[in-house]
């Protein structure tokens, strides 16, 4: 018997899980060493982050954290802008469903960099943030593009609902009518305060999916399943859902039900990645958008 074989088999399957515990301890901590950035420059310091893979982060007239996705962003998930009460459209005084809307939120997206002064404003340094996580500039940049370009690869190649937490900030959701929505609250979405027309359309799955990228998405999860944005070392940061309960259109029963559901689904362990749902269409929105970021 070759016990030689056996140990090194052993050793080798012990220094691949001690990596992957070093590799998800890393990712975790510099997810959070971004949020607490984030956090403490707008809550704190009253300015606005410029995190150069997302979009802006500032205070809204109220106070509240308010999220401005970037142009570019927008258009490489095919990402529509939120809707409805507390909206990044209504909070810039900008009509929704106009036909020249994304044009205008353009300019008032561009518009607020412009205006708001040096002193005033905080961009993600991947620099800084390497030093507080242990972590090479590389390797930050590399995590946090990673983790963002995933809700692109959910937007483009499934028909989910998902959102990322972003403790003691807010919570950014993906629809699945492929609105890209921000609350400003540590917490689920209040259902109840939802219009029910808005509701049941952000309930409308998305469309306009490639066959080959549908068909592998299902395949891949066995049927359709709920599947984490990115990895299991992310599901604490991140989880997708099937459709809510909202209280005015379905029973309080179903609400109660879907809320049960929903807590077993963002704490289970989930181990397939996004990554094997297949290809990403490469469109120039896209390609423009992977490349300013892997620069």
């Amino acid at each position: 018997m070759d016990n030689g074989g056996a140990t090194e088999k052993l050793k080798a399957g012990n220094d691949s899980k001690r990596l992957m515990a070093e590799n998800t301890a890393k990712v975790i901590k510099v997810w959070y060493s971004f949020v607490k950035f984030v956090k403490n420059q707008v809550t704190v310091n009253g300015r606005l982050v410029d995190t150069s893979l997302i979009g802006l982060f500032l205070k809204d007239a109220n106070g509240d954290v308010m999220y401005m996705p970037s142009p570019d962003y927008l258009e490489a998930g095919k990402f529509k802008l939120q809707r409805g009460m507390g909206s990044v459209c209504s909070k810039l005084g900008l009509a929704e469903g106009a036909i020249d809307q994304m044009e205008r939120y353009s300019q008032a997206y561009y518009g607020k960099l412009q205006s708001t002064v040096r002193s005033e404003q905080a961009q993600i340094s991947f620099a800084s943030l390497s030093l507080v996580t242990s972590s090479t500039k590389e390797q930050v940049k590399r995590i946090l593009t990673e983790l963002f370009t995933a809700l692109v690869d959910v937007s483009r190649k499934t028909g989910k609902e998902a959102h990322i937490k972003m403790k003691g900030l807010g919570t950014l959701y993906l629809f699945k009518n492929r609105e890209l929505a921000f609350n400003p609250i540590d917490e689920s979405v209040d259902l109840g305060s939802i219009e029910s027309g808005l509701f049941l359309e952000r309930q409308k799955a998305r469309e306009d999916l490639s066959f080959v990228d549908q068909a592998s998405a299902v395949l891949s999860r066995g049927g359709g399943m709920a599947y984490s944005i990115k990895s299991s070392a992310l599901r604490s940061l991140s989880s997708v859902m099937t459709a809510p309960t909202n209280p005015s259109v379905r029973s309080s029963a179903m609400q109660s039900s879907w809320h049960s559901d929903y807590m077993r689904s963002h704490h289970s362990a989930i181990s397939k990645t996004s990554s094997k749902l297949g290809p990403l269409k490469q469109d120039a929105a896209w390609a423009r958008y992977k490349k300013k970021n892997e620069q």
